[in-house]
């Protein structure tokens, strides 16, 4: 399936965020953004960069958006990655959900913040590290313990 998926399949997706909005759906459903991202990817590193920018810039976009459930597939799209995070990405979709936001106490982006960053710690453990130092006390506890696991 994700190799048909494209970018103006993007307001499909976030149509089921929203009407059919449980963590299990979300969850399917972020593989599909994430893959957008890295097929952007790497045609930018063909040398046209728009197709990763259009993601990017929407995912940037979902992670401010008024419905928690669409954030939270910003925040985890990159999981799995691996070495191919996009790391300023990963740290503006977090920020952007840390304590002042909208949704900051909200169980699932809590969740989903330690979730993206534990997964990152097993590939990139020194910028979780770095990243929780600089954010710790804008973080909930339960991202903390989530993003520590790995650590």
């Amino acid at each position: 399936m994700k190799k048909w998926f494209i970018f103006d399949d993007m307001e499909k997706i976030k149509k089921l965020i929203v009407s059919k909005s449980w963590w299990d759906t979300v969850d399917a459903l972020d593989e599909l953004v994430g893959h957008l991202l890295l097929t952007g990817r790497k045609q930018a590193t063909e040398n046209d960069s728009t197709a990763y920018e259009q993601v990017k810039t929407l995912v940037k976009e979902w992670a401010q958006a008024e419905n928690f459930w669409i954030r939270r597939i910003a925040i985890d799209c990159q999981l799995s990655f691996k070495n191919q995070t996009d790391l300023e990405l990963l740290s503006y979709t977090i920020e952007k959900n840390l304590l002042g936001s909208s949704f900051a106490d909200e169980f699932f982006i809590t969740k989903a913040i330690g979730w993206a960053l534990r997964d990152l710690a097993k590939t990139n453990s020194a910028w979780v590290i770095k990243f929780i130092e600089e954010h710790e006390n804008k973080m909930a506890k339960l991202s903390i313990r989530e993003a520590s696991k790995h650590l």
